[in-house]
């Protein structure tokens, strides 16, 4: 979320303290971004990209576990409020608005809507392109999330982090052929993502492609990373060694508990297939908001093989229903085209 500065003014100290958080908040060092904001503001109460900064950086905490949805939901709301007070015509601070309204409020059509009545003005900018997509797979429209990468992908065509997204878009959609072919293409650009293939592998039941990804990961990324450790448990719930499983994911699952990240714990009990809790926590996910919880409810792939008591349970449609996530309620939608 990087905030529009055309037209932006504001004393130099103010705006070098605002690229120095720019700088922390590009590398995910949150605390740092954090503090370099709030020194551009307090130089400059009125200079809005460093409130959209602060709103955005709060989001992306969220999205990364680095904060929980309760924590971070005020801040969300308090320096949204404020970059729109400051500048009411700005986009990225009208997009960050709507993308809030449509998790947290469940305001799909409107908010969906809005951000694409946005793009239709401002067809090449990255900001709302981003954010278009979580906001379109949140209602399954993967087709349309691809084309929205592929939009990304034309800007900035070797962005690692946009293929790795269309790959699991792909992913998600059962496509995985052309999953594998984004991801190669991705290798081939230099930066091989031994993560997004080991989720490929993992939603294709398989046990040997997986496996192989999870030494390159561990290798990566250490034994003690939650993307290690997730990989590890993903092979013993293929393995079907569901008790090992929840022994490995125990410190992960009282850490979730801890910090009130309920879809991460949903995924851990997942993996233990501990369904009564991945339940409840995926209801409580998806009620507040966590934005996280909206990647991927859908159960596809090994899951529709593994979970199929729970896809055809009523508690699951229930669950969808009671925040429109059900295809009856997304069938009733009305999207506008983008």
């Amino acid at each position: 979320f990087q905030p529009m500065l055309e037209g932006a003014q504001t004393s130099s100290q103010a705006y070098e303290a605002y690229l120095t958080a720019r700088l922390h908040y590009n590398m995910l060092d949150f605390d740092q971004a954090r503090k370099y904001a709030e020194e551009s503001i307090s130089l400059d109460p009125k200079y809005v990209p460093a409130y959209i900064m602060m709103t955005g950086m709060q989001i992306l905490k969220v999205f990364y576990w680095f904060d929980s949805m309760e924590n971070a939901l005020p801040s969300i709301k308090y320096y949204g409020k404020l970059a729109l007070s400051l500048d009411k015509n700005n986009v990225v601070a009208k997009c960050l608005a709507h993308q809030v309204n449509f998790f947290v409020n469940h305001t799909y059509e409107d908010s969906l809507n809005d951000i694409l009545e946005l793009n239709a003005k401002h067809p090449n900018d990255d900001t709302i392109l981003f954010i278009l997509g979580p906001m379109n797979q949140a209602l399954q429209r993967f087709d349309k999330t691809v084309e929205v990468l592929d939009k990304l992908l034309e800007i900035d065509p070797l962005s690692p982090m946009y293929h790795r997204f269309r790959a699991e878009i792909l992913t998600l959609s059962g496509k995985y052929n052309e999953a594998k072919e984004t991801l190669d293409h991705t290798a081939r650009l230099g930066a091989p993502d031994p993560m997004q293939y080991g989720f490929l592998a993992f939603m294709q039941g398989d046990l040997i492609g997986l496996k192989s990804q999870a030494e390159l990961i561990d290798s990566d990324l250490g034994p003690e990373h939650l993307y290690t450790i997730a990989t590890k448990a993903r092979i013993l719930f293929l393995e079907e060694k569901h008790e090992q499983t929840t022994e490995m994911l125990s410190p992960l699952m009282e850490m979730a508990s801890a910090g009130k990240f309920h879809y991460l714990e949903a995924m851990c009990a997942q993996l233990c297939n501990d369904k009564d809790r991945f339940l409840d926590k995926l209801e409580t996910a998806l009620n507040i908001g966590e934005f996280p919880a909206f990647q991927n409810y859908t159960l596809k792939g090994i899951w529709k093989e593994r979970y199929q008591d729970v896809l055809e349970g009523d508690r699951y449609q229930s669950i969808l229903a009671n925040v429109g996530l059900d295809d009856a309620s997304l069938s009733k939608l009305s999207i506008r085209d983008a």
